[in-house]
């Protein structure tokens, strides 16, 4: 069962200024949906309703629920993220430039959650075949500074084809966008934090001290050398967010070539899971043994508030430019925010 939503995005031009507005159907209301139930069907049940990222999301589930998790259910939403982020970098976005896209480094990458948490030995090689086709032989050191990620623009894989559009072929600075990144370095107060997930408007347009963030791997690394060096130079474009998934990636692939960890236990009432996009937030309130209330945000609840990222980013594209048609440019800066929806766009 899946009951993601839509989003419908349509672009056009006024004053010479380009002009997005979002329309998004309403997402699963957990709260109707699992009021009365026991934390044990809520935990089988939320994944199946949310649908994407439902490792993680199910991970996010059981600490919000005050449910163990396991090692192994953390390998697993790391080898479901690096599924995800494979899709985006090898398929995703040389589609939204009108390539044809080649999928022979995703076979088999749907078993890659089942395999992380029991067959390692089987694991190793998909993933082996996931780290060559997007990095190449220099591996994620391909990112370690500007001069080595430059160096690396200049092969043939086809994830360094579609940077190469984006930071050396078009303006470099499209799609220039700041928003605080969340979660943010300094983390919220637990409690305040569950006190805002169960507020209803929270939960459609959510808002950290009345300011719209950014969820996304791009967070996570502030201060990675790479990631400074181009926000320098051309500040928060499109390539900058997709180079953020990379090094998001190869934090997983290094995390699930590692043993196991121990895994930290959620404040009572929340549960935090990082997935492909960003943190995962879910926040239960349970009354004699019973979900009486039940609240999920995803990094993409966050990225389409009216003020969010993805309107900053569209509203930062050119109106016209002769290099590549509107409607491409609009499709690629979408695919670099990826929210976890399938997405009408109209470009007029």
């Amino acid at each position: 069962m899946n009951r993601t939503p839509g989003l419908a995005i349509t672009i056009d031009r006024a004053d010479g200024q380009v002009r997005a507005t979002l329309r998004r159907s309403p997402p699963p209301d957990l709260a109707r949906l699992l009021r009365g139930r026991g934390p044990e069907e809520a935990r089988r049940l939320v994944p199946l309703v949310l649908g994407v990222c439902a490792e993680a999301q199910g991970l996010a589930c059981a600490g919000a629920l005050g449910m163990p998790v396991t090692p192994a259910a953390s390998r697993r939403a790391d080898a479901e993220a690096v599924r995800e982020h494979a899709m985006l970098l090898l398929v995703h976005l040389p589609e939204a430039l009108g390539w044809s896209a080649d999928r022979t480094a995703l076979r088999g990458l749907g078993q890659l959650p089942e395999l992380a948490a029991r067959d390692p030995d089987a694991l190793a090689p998909r993933l082996a075949t996931v780290r060559a086709a997007v990095f190449g032989a220099d591996g994620p050191d391909a990112l370690a500074d500007l001069a080595a990620f430059e160096a690396w623009l200049d092969t043939d894989l086809p994830v360094a084809r579609v940077l190469g559009v984006l930071w050396r072929e078009w303006e470099p600075g499209w799609g220039r966008a700041v928003r605080p990144g969340w979660p943010p370095a300094l983390p919220p107060d637990p409690a305040a934090l569950a006190a805002r997930a169960a507020e209803p408007g929270f939960r459609l347009h959510p808002e950290w001290q009345g300011t719209a963030h950014e969820a996304g791997p791009l967070a996570q690394f502030p201060a990675h050398p790479l990631v400074q060096a181009m926000t320098a130079r051309h500040g928060r474009g499109l390539a900058l967010r997709v180079v953020a998934r990379l090094l998001d990636l190869a934090r997983r692939l290094a995390a699930l070539a590692a043993p196991p960890g121990a895994t930290e236990p959620a404040p009572a009432g929340l549960g935090l899971a990082a997935a492909a996009r960003g943190q995962l937030l879910h926040w239960a309130r349970l009354e004699d043994g019973r979900i009486a209330d039940y609240a999920a945000i995803s990094p993409t609840d966050w990225n389409l508030h009216p003020h969010g990222i993805l309107a900053a980013v569209l509203a930062a594209l050119p109106a016209n430019d002769a290099r590549a048609p509107r409607a491409r440019i609009a499709r690629v800066a979408v695919a670099c925010v990826d929210p976890c929806l399938p997405v009408m766009l109209e470009a007029a």
